[in-house]
């Protein structure tokens, strides 16, 4: 009987025995392996940058060298010590642009993240009444029969916003009962669809916002499954912020609870409160690694997911411990805007906490040196209309028939593109996309397109 001999599959990795004696599949690296080479490109980052910022502080000009705007009178002894300085400032200004850090801000810089901060801002001042509508609604169905917990939660929403919320003494712009949103009549259902819309919008500018600081592209999704993403992720944040809220409540009550009855030393306390902040933080953590890696799109490594999101929740708890007034405590004083203390709030702690995520999307990205700016083919333009416009330049390469494809204004007669233009450059500065009346008047204009060609 003669013995059969089991073949491999076809495309399966031949095994071989790895230093244990056992057997290991050819090409497959064992566990922690790849951990180990991250570490190991990081000191050597580290190293060789370290390296290069000591050769850039010791670095010397040329023989004989002196720049033109020195006075011709300074001596040449005085001459030669105000170039050495300016070459090392120049030579340690190069290293910090090659930084990642600097390169995240520059990302940060020419992606207008500012501006992008300032409109997200804009946007949270709208659609945080609907938020703490629709949260307060159903806070208020699951838990409403504990007002102790409710007084709380409010008093914690005060807390971050003070004089947003009148706790009764009629200092406050909004009152919890103006906040229960009732599904009994047409009116109700109408206001809660409208607030719905108006959360999806902001969770629609925050995606865009941080795909932009990501380098990446228009996300080609349906309306339908795009404005379903938004709302779930909304929600997901609205169970996040409510539950580090309730954490730093439920660890407030029980730091004190246990120096009251049980007559704990204050020490113990403080580690309540310490373990209470420890899981807000991780909570933090969480929600900014699902911003970044659901609601972004973010394919970075979770290593660097993981340390700019703790970076991120680190900022932020310090910003819950520490109060709001760090932020807004000159604006509060301001004469012309004290009346306005609650929107003025809203609008800088949005707007601080966008320019932390912002910052934090754009050091994961790790854009390159030559690669600061995002491509405006990925940025700006839809991926069919790039498609388009890219067998447009390969198949003529006129000026016209590419910029008419990509939406914009038809260019001088006679021009032509470059030797060393892209088809990225070609798009336009707007939005990539191709204007009403182009549309209208597709019937037409390549016809005269060819002729002119």
């Amino acid at each position: 009987m003669s013995r059969q001999v089991e073949r491999p599959r076809p495309g399966a990795r031949a095994a071989r025995p790895d230093d244990a004696g056992g057997m290991r599949v050819a090409g497959r690296r064992p566990p922690g392996a790849r951990r180990d080479q991250g570490e190991e490109r990081h000191r050597r980052t580290l190293g060789r940058s370290l390296r290069e910022l000591r050769v850039a502080l010791l670095a010397r000009p040329a023989a004989g060298e002196r720049p033109g705007w020195l006075p011709a009178f300074l001596p040449s002894s005085t001459a030669q010590l105000v170039t050495t300085a300016v070459h090392r400032e120049e030579a340690v200004l190069a290293w910090w642009k090659q930084t990642r850090i600097a390169r995240a801000q520059a990302r940060f810089s020419v992606s207008r993240g500012g501006l992008l901060c300032g409109g997200l801002a804009y946007t949270a001042l709208f659609a945080l009444f609907a938020a703490l509508a629709i949260g307060y609604t159903i806070f208020m169905a699951v838990l409403g029969g504990r007002e102790r917990l409710r007084d709380d939660l409010l008093k914690e929403i005060n807390k971050a916003v003070p004089g947003l919320i009148d706790l009764g003494d009629g200092k406050g712009v909004i009152k919890p009962d103006d906040l229960l949103l009732s599904a009994s009549s047409l009116a109700g259902v109408v206001a809660a669809l409208v607030l719905l819309w108006t959360v999806m919008s902001f969770m629609s500018a925050l995606r865009g916002a941080v795909r932009i600081m990501l380098g990446l592209a228009r996300e080609p999704v349906n309306f339908v499954v795009g404005k379903l993403k938004d709302l779930s992720a909304f929600f997901v944040l609205l169970v996040a912020v409510v539950a580090s809220s309730v954490v730093s409540v439920v660890a407030t009550a029980a730091s004190s609870w246990l120096v009251r009855t049980l007559g704990l030393p204050d020490e113990v306390s403080g580690l309540v409160s310490g373990l209470g902040l420890v899981v807000a933080g991780v909570v933090d953590t969480l929600v900014v690694v699902y911003v970044l890696r659901v609601l972004g799109g973010s394919r970075a490594g979770w290593s660097e997911t993981l340390r700019g999101a703790v970076v991120a929740a680190v900022v932020l708890g310090g910003l819950r411990y520490l109060g709001t007034s760090v932020i807004v405590g000159s604006a509060s004083k301001n004469a012309l805007l004290g009346s306005f203390a609650a929107l003025v709030t809203v609008l800088l702690l949005v707007n601080f906490v966008a320019r932390v995520l912002l910052l934090v999307a754009a050091w994961i990205s790790d854009p390159a040196p030559d690669d600061v700016y995002p491509s405006r083919a990925r940025r700006l333009a839809r991926p069919r209309e790039v498609a388009r416009v890219a067998s447009a330049a390969d198949a003529s390469g006129t000026a016209g028939q590419v910029r008419y494809l990509a939406g914009a204004r038809r260019p001088p007669r006679g021009s032509a593109p470059g030797p060393g233009t892209t088809t990225g450059d070609r798009l336009p500065q707007e939005d990539g996309r191709p204007s009403w009346w182009s549309r209208v008047l597709g019937t037409l204009r390549p016809g005269r397109l060819r002729r002119r060609a």
